[in-house]
């Protein structure tokens, strides 16, 4: 990708909110932006067409023109083949640099994916994410970057896991001890979950992470598709690891419940979550979240975000975001 800058910033795939407006403003300002497509593809015609219209009439200077300079992330669990189908001619047809893999209902579900993708787009970069050793241990030899996300992540991810300082390192030092894997033959580590400012990405390249992929503290661009309520709530909150938790139980209040059994999310603690905790029934919870829908009742909906939320203190471009960590880093580089 030789439109990056250094640190190298992924902005995540996050499902609603990365549309191709976020992914092309993190590109254009020296990162790898991702729409989150999800599991839903039904709009992602539409905005690959309009990135791809966007690059073209004001292509990125030292930018690849052979295949369009933003990623896209897919959530597999829940798409069928017909999905699949249609969303490996999109690649096929748009060829975006990378495309990220999540959440499969199965091991050779991902094993698919990953042999459908390098037939569709071989110029495409493939992308999977992880969050435990075994899983990393498992996929490293099919795909090109890996995506290592810890604990303190917002949104879904691997229920059982730990953080980035902890499972970073041991993910490398079990695929360099695999046999004649070598260095060499260790592709590329994202780290992801709770970083959100240049100390954090320092923090992930001293574990040996070659780059870092940002969530939350995108949802808080201006360019995101969070609504002004939204990043205005994320922007109060306070102290992010007391105030988020680690549970099914909004998936289950949005009737999303599919996901497979070793997967949770990460989200604000707000009244649903309170009123689970003090034993409120659970019909009566979906009466309530049902209500809160038809208000955009944010404190009771579902509003994921990671530890690093309290960190998140106002609503930036994302190129200014981009830049403040990046120059954060390179501070925090010269006092060490």
């Amino acid at each position: 990708f030789p439109h990056l800058t250094t640190p190298i910033i992924f902005s995540a795939p996050m499902r609603l909110f990365s549309s191709e407006r976020l992914a092309l403003a993190v590109s254009r300002a020296g990162g790898l932006g991702f729409i989150g497509a999800g599991y839903d593809f039904s709009n992602l015609d539409s905005m690959l067409s309009n990135a791809s219209s966007s690059i073209i009439s004001s292509p990125i200077p030292t930018a690849s023109t052979s295949t369009l300079p933003i990623g896209v992330g897919a959530i597999l669990w829940n798409v069928d083949q017909a999905e699949q189908a249609r969303f490996m001619n999109l690649m096929r047809q748009y060829k975006p640099c990378a495309i990220w893999l999540f959440a499969p209902k199965s091991d050779a579900q991902m094993d698919e994916w990953i042999g459908n993708l390098r037939q569709s787009s071989p110029d495409s970069k493939v992308v999977v994410q992880v969050g435990t050793v075994a899983e990393a241990v498992r996929v490293y030899k099919q795909v090109d970057i890996l995506v290592v996300q810890g604990y303190d992540a917002g949104g879904h991810g691997t229920a059982r896991t730990g953080s980035i300082i902890s499972l970073v390192p041991e993910v490398l030092y079990a695929l360099s001890m695999l046999g004649n894997t070598g260095s060499e033959n260790i592709p590329p580590v994202v780290a992801a979950g709770g970083i959100v400012n240049g100390a954090a990405t320092v923090a992930a390249l001293a574990l040996g992470a070659d780059a870092v992929a940002i969530g939350t503290k995108f949802l808080a661009a201006s360019e995101s598709d969070a609504d002004h309520a939204l990043q205005a709530m994320i922007a109060g909150i306070k102290d992010g690891g007391k105030n988020t938790v680690r549970t099914r139980l909004y998936d289950d209040l949005r009737g999303n419940s599919g996901w497979p059994q070793n997967y949770n999310g990460r989200a604000y603690i707000n009244d649903s979550y309170l009123d689970a905790e003090r034993g409120v029934k659970k019909d009566v919870l979906l009466d309530k979240y049902k209500v809160a829908e038809r208000e955009i009742d944010l404190n009771r909906l579902a509003v994921f975000v990671g530890t690093g939320v309290g960190l998140v203190i106002e609503v930036k471009t994302a190129e200014e975001i981009i830049v403040e960590i990046q120059k954060e880093a390179d501070d925090v580089i010269a006092r060490l």
